[in-house]
């Protein structure tokens, strides 16, 4: 396989895009903003903004690992997403941020399309995307990494998601390891007590995006059939 990290803006990530549509063999794309902290030049989020609206029509099939971190133009509801049939990574970070004194709305992309076709997808890192939903969690039988809820605000400060109000059922996710929440305003946790496999559950992340957890959660379901469950932190 092949791979391809794009953390450029402009010209040379259209460029890169021409080039990607061709690609028959390309397993991994990565697609990052990297200034070295220094001032985004004249016209360079505009013309991110363009090429990064081309980026889901030639996202090829056989795509294994696909990263989408800082990418705070993205405003798409990914529906390609769906085909991506091989994929067993996905990550989706469209938070806004403060660059340089430049205010950055969140990222548009706030629901994601049915996933039940990415059967082989084993790590799925949602920390960034400020979702209002999440689509139905049945079919993502190989999903051993769940991270949700820790979204940037303008101006570099973290926080959990607030406009994620429930989750869908987990019980389809029989093989999930670790389950990663800081999910400000769900109540409840549904089906966790089906994932037998569970071995690490932290519903606050700890260190460089901290958050305030999920303090609205009342109740967590019995675990006591988790017999595979090694670390809880809440």
């Amino acid at each position: 396989g092949e791979g391809l990290s794009a953390a450029h803006g402009g010209a040379l990530l259209d460029a890169t895009l021409t080039a990607l549509s061709s690609a028959r063999n390309l397993d991994s794309i990565e697609v990052m903003f990297e200034n070295g902290g220094n001032p985004a030049p004249h016209g360079f989020f505009e013309a991110r903004t363009v090429a990064l609206s081309r980026l889901e029509a030639v996202l090829p099939t056989c795509l294994k690992r696909l990263v989408l971190d800082q990418c705070y133009e993205l405003d798409s509801s990914l529906t390609r997403l769906a085909a991506l049939t091989q994929l067993e990574y996905f990550k989706l970070d469209v938070g806004g941020r403060n660059i340089k004194g430049r205010a950055l709305r969140p990222g548009g992309v706030t629901v994601l399309p049915a996933l039940a076709s990415l059967t082989k997808l084993k790590g799925l890192d949602l920390n960034g995307a400020e979702l209002t939903e999440l689509p139905d969690l049945a079919g993502l039988v190989s999903l051993e990494s769940l991270t949700l809820g820790v979204c940037p605000t303008v101006g570099g400060t973290h926080r959990g998601n607030r406009s994620l109000a429930s989750l869908p059922n987990l019980s389809p996710l029989v093989s999930l390891i670790t389950l990663t929440l800081n999910c400000v305003s769900i109540t409840e946790i549904r089906g966790l007590e089906s994932c037998l496999q569970l071995e690490s559950l932290r519903l606050t992340q700890p260190g460089q995006y901290g958050g305030p957890g999920c303090v609205e959660l009342r109740s967590l379901p019995d675990l006591r059939a988790l017999k595979a469950l090694r670390t809880v932190e809440l």
